[in-house]
């Protein structure tokens, strides 16, 4: 085959595969993801639910919408007016793995007119001058979720609230997002106390 030819093969190939599988269709890695909830009264039986989003981002709306779909599938009527109000809230949260250096921590004693100051140094955000080398294994967790309430309309009562957070340091919030709230809104009404599930 002429090398023009193959080329031209390779091409019309990878246009394809970008074609059946578009950018962001699913995570870079799975999701690791935990989930707790209050069950705070039954739910009310073939009840009926509203879905409100309490940000209008293309992202909060986005994973309001597959919040309708889970549980339309799940049996539940969901529109306007429901009986039950659910509301979603999108949460981030920085977790603390380690001992970040800051440069310039100082105390200072000023007894008997004598002012003395202690002042710790670091080399940079990874190397303590005084402390050593941090651990270049441990590092910090960009955490996203979603909190979910869902309300009694006629009494005003809250029936049920839960929240999943998730490791998305591998992949994003628009790709975890729709993932997490599938993963929470299958378990509604459910008591559960962190429990660990991995999302694909």
């Amino acid at each position: 085959m002429p090398v023009r030819s193959f080329f031209a093969a390779v091409l019309a190939c990878v246009a394809v595969a970008a074609v059946a599988a578009p950018a962001g269709a699913q995570p870079s890695k799975p999701v690791s993801a935990t989930i707790n909830a209050l069950a705070l009264a039954p739910m009310p039986p073939a009840a009926s639910i509203e879905i409100v989003s309490y940000d209008d981002s293309d992202l909060a709306l986005a994973i309001a919408d597959v919040a309708r779909q889970t549980l339309a599938a799940k049996g539940y009527q969901v529109g306007a007016g429901g009986q039950l109000l659910l509301g979603l809230e999108l949460r981030d949260r920085d977790t603390i793995t380690r001992d970040v250096p800051t440069l310039g921590s100082a105390t200072a004693d000023t007894r008997l007119d004598e002012g003395s100051v202690r002042v710790n140094l670091f080399a940079d955000s990874e190397d303590s001058v005084l402390g050593g080398r941090v651990n270049p294994d441990s590092v910090d967790a960009l955490q996203f979720g979603i909190f979910v309430t869902l309300n009694d309309r006629s009494t005003g009562r809250r029936v049920w609230q839960g929240e999943i957070m998730a490791d998305i340091s591998g992949s994003s919030r628009e790709e975890a997002g729709p993932l997490l709230v599938s993963a929470i809104a299958n378990r509604l009404g459910e008591p559960i106390s962190r429990e660990s599930l991995v999302l694909e």
